[in-house]
């Protein structure tokens, strides 16, 4: 048991090390759900990138969920459409 514990001791130092670095948020902070609507939800966010990565908050991420960070990626065909085309 005394193994165990140190172990977790060691895994627990390293992830609270690691979120120091990266300065995300927390699920918590971030106000994180596990489910977005069509419109909004992490798959079609600027800072997604990619299953469980993120730029603003910490992992786990799903590409279904959603946070109060949410910023829609524009693709080339949404801009064209917004600016019109010359």
């Amino acid at each position: 048991m005394t193994g165990y514990l140190k172990a977790h001791e060691k895994h627990a130092a390293k992830r609270a090390l690691e979120a120091s670095r990266n300065k995300k948020a927390t699920h918590a902070e971030a106000d994180y759900k596990q489910h977005g609507t069509a419109e909004r939800h992490c798959a079609r966010c600027l800072m997604f990138e990619g299953l469980n990565n993120c730029s603003a908050v910490v992992a786990p991420i799903s590409p279904q969920a959603v946070c109060k960070y949410f910023k829609a990626k524009v693709n080339r065909l949404m801009k064209r459409l917004k600016t019109g085309v010359d």
